[in-house]
C-alpha cells in the first residue's frame, strides 16, 4: 500500500513521492524492504540497492554503531530525484529480516547472491517498471555484479566502494597496521582459510572476524573474484569510489573497472566509505558514520545524475 505522498523540495536530503512497503520469502525467512518511488513510478528504471557487510539494514545503518548515518536511505531519495524507483532492504538476520537470520555457521556468500535474485524476481514481476538495475555498496558490491550474472533481466549495474579482489587479500592488507602478535596470528588463520580449510582454535581477539560461525561464510566469499566477474559482464557497470575511504582503497576500484567490458571509473574527492565528504585522517573520518544529518557527496549525486542520462 502507497503512503501519502511527500514533495521532493530538499536539494540535501530529497525524499521519495511515496513509498512502498514490500517482502520477499527466501530459504531462510521472510526479508524486508522499502520500495522508494519517483514521481511517475510507471516504466521508471528500478534500481536493487545491496548493502555492505556486517548488520547493516537497508538505511545503511549498523547495529554496531551507536548511532545512524543513514547514507543508502539518503542515497535512494537522491536516486528516485533522479527517475528511478529503488527497493532498498534488511538483509537476512538484520533488523525487521531478523527472524531469517538461520544457522549462521551455515550460511554461505551465496545465499545472499540469492537473495538478492529473489528480490529482483519479484521486481520483474511487476508491470510498472522498465529496466531493472543493481547498486550494491562494499560487499554488495560483489553482491550485486554476481546476481546481475546470466541475467538478462539486469541492464546495468553501480558499485559503490566495492573489492576488486578476494575478500582475503583485502583483509590481508587491512591487518598490516595491526600489532605484530595479532597480525602474525590473522595471517596464519586466514591462509588456511584461503585455502579453504576450517581453523578449531581462534583467539577470542579475532572471533569476530574469524569465528567458527562465520568461517564457512568467509570460505566461500573469497571464492570470488570481483575482477574476473566483471570481466564476464556484458551490461555497463559504474564504479565508484571515494577518495578518503578508508575501508575500501582506490586500487580496487581500478581493478575492477579496467576488468570490465563497458565500465566507466569515478574517484570522488572528499568521499569517504559512508558516501559523505570527510578528511583522510582516521578519527574524524570515523566521526561521519553517526552524522546522519550530514548529506552526501554532491558530486557522487553529479556522477549518478550523468550515468543516468547515459543510459539507453
Amino acid at each position: 500500500m502507497r503512503n501519502k505522498q511527500v514533495n521532493v523540495s530538499d536539494r540535501l536530503f530529497p525524499t521519495p513521492v511515496s513509498q512502498e512497503h514490500w517482502q520477499v520469502e527466501t530459504s531462510a525467512g521472510t526479508l524486508y524492504g522499502t520500495l522508494d518511488l519517483p514521481e511517475i513510478p510507471e516504466n521508471a528504471r528500478v534500481i536493487l540497492m545491496i548493502s555492505g557487510s556486517g548488520p547493516t539494514d537497508r538505511d545503511g545503518n549498523s547495529t554496531v554503531l551507536r548511532k545512524p548515518n543513514d547514507s543508502l536511505k539518503m542515497l535512494g531519495g537522491h536516486l528516485v530525484s533522479l527517475g528511478f524507483a529503488v527497493l532498498r532492504y534488511d538483509k537476512r538476520g538484520v533488523a525487521a529480516s531478523s527472524a531469517a537470520a538461520g544457522d549462521m555457521a551455515n550460511t554461505r556468500f551465496d545465499d545472499m547472491v540469492d537473495d538478492a535474485r529473489a528480490w529482483i524476481d519479484k521486481i520483474a514481476g511487476d508491470p510498472r517498471f522498465g529496466d531493472i538495475g543493481v547498486l550494491g555498496h562494499s560487499e554488495g558490491s560483489l553482491v550485486a555484479l554476481l546476481a546481475a550474472t546470466d541475467d538478462r533481466r539486469v541492464r546495468f549495474a553501480i558499485s559503490v566502494a566495492g573489492a576488486g579482489r578476494p575478500i582475503g587479500q583485502v583483509i590481508r592488507e587491512q591487518l598490516q597496521p595491526q600489532p605484530g602478535f595479532i597480525r602474525k596470528k590473522a595471517l596464519a588463520i586466514l591462509s588456511e582459510l584461503e585455502e579453504g580449510r576450517r581453523v578449531e582454535k581462534v583467539p577470542f581477539y579475532l572471533a569476530q572476524l574469524f569465528g567458527a560461525d562465520l568461517q564457512s561464510y568467509f570460505i566461500s566469499w573469497n571464492a570470488h573474484d570481483p575482477a574476473a566477474l566483471m570481466r564476464e559482464l556484458d551490461i555497463p557497470v559504474l564504479v565508484i569510489q571515494g577518495e578518503t575511504d578508508i575501508q575500501t582503497a582506490i586500487t580496487d576500484a581500478e581493478l575492477l573497472a579496467s576488468a570490465g567490458k563497458d565500465a566507466r571509473l569515478h574517484i570522488i574527492p572528499g568521499m569517504n566509505h559512508i558516501l559523505k565528504d570527510a578528511p583522510a585522517g582516521r578519527i574524524r573520518n570515523i566521526m561521519s558514520y553517526t552524522k546522519p544529518g550530514l548529506p552526501l557527496s554532491s558530486k557522487l549525486i553529479e556522477v549518478l545524475n550523468d550515468f543516468s542520462e547515459s543510459l539507453v
